[in-house]
């Protein structure tokens, strides 16, 4: 969800979802999910050619410069203005070049919604994810 306000500065606040707590392992359906194997090494090298160079990117750009914001990720844009900030960034061709971190990535399983990629993914090479709940983007 998003808020904005324009008084005085410019103000965005992004709300991001909260983690779906409280789930037991029949009610998420996880017994009935088959186990995930372990990729070959010919799967892998074709898991690397299919993905080099992907990348999915979500970012936030404001009309005028950031001046302040509690964002995990904020970047300049091409006039050296702070113009974006990062919600996720996840670059799998970078992800893929370093076997431990593939592996690391491997070994997490499935997913079952953002906030709980967020948690899992939180420090995985070629991951970039916002941690707060609520990021607030104050701008001119």
């Amino acid at each position: 969800m998003f808020d904005f306000s324009r008084e005085g500065t410019s103000t965005l606040t992004i709300k991001l979802p909260a983690p779906q707590g409280g789930k037991t392992e029949e009610e998420s359906g996880d017994k009935a999910r088959p186990n995930l194997s372990e990729p070959s090494a010919q799967e892998k090298a074709m898991m690397k050619r299919m993905f080099d160079g992907f990348r999915f990117r979500m970012l936030i750009k404001v009309d005028g410069e950031i001046t302040q914001t509690n964002a995990s990720y904020a970047h300049k844009g091409e006039d050296g203005k702070t113009q974006y900030v990062t919600l996720f960034d996840m670059n799998i061709g970078e992800l893929l070049k370093d076997e431990k971190e593939f592996e690391k990535l491997v070994s997490l399983g499935e997913m079952e919604d953002m906030a709980t990629a967020r948690t899992k993914l939180l420090g995985v090479l070629g991951l970039k994810i916002e941690t707060e709940r609520e990021v607030t983007v104050s701008f001119d």
